[in-house]
């Protein structure tokens, strides 16, 4: 398998997410270690109880890593050929200060519109 992957897995990958975006966001979130706890940081639930953490182009994946809280939102433009990231990792006990600069943040944050 790992030499098939070797001599196929970027152009399948490439061909999937322009094909079938929603099949590559479920790729990408099935790589999310099993043993993080994902929520929503915004509305404290959980991601299972989350009705729609994802859109049909985007994606968001937030929770903890130890002693820190991470954010990241993902977003597929121009067809799927470029992916945007915004990516933030601060201290669960400065999360009152970070939380209004990463809401912020997030919601100034959009895809890419130069295709070319």
């Amino acid at each position: 398998m790992a030499n098939d992957f070797d001599a196929h897995g970027r152009e399948v990958i490439e061909k999937v997410r322009a094909d079938r975006p929603a099949d590559y966001l479920k790729i990408v979130a099935s790589l999310v270690p099993k043993q993080m706890e994902i929520e929503d940081l915004r509305s404290g639930r959980k991601a299972e109880d989350l009705s729609d953490p994802r859109g049909r182009s985007w994606f968001v994946i937030s929770g903890y890593r130890g002693d820190d809280i991470y954010y990241e939102k993902v977003m597929f433009s121009c067809g799927g050929s470029v992916v945007n990231v915004l990516a933030i990792t601060y201290p669960k006990s400065l999360r009152s200060d970070y939380d209004p600069v990463v809401e912020q943040m997030e919601d100034s944050f959009g895809p890419s519109n130069r295709c070319s």
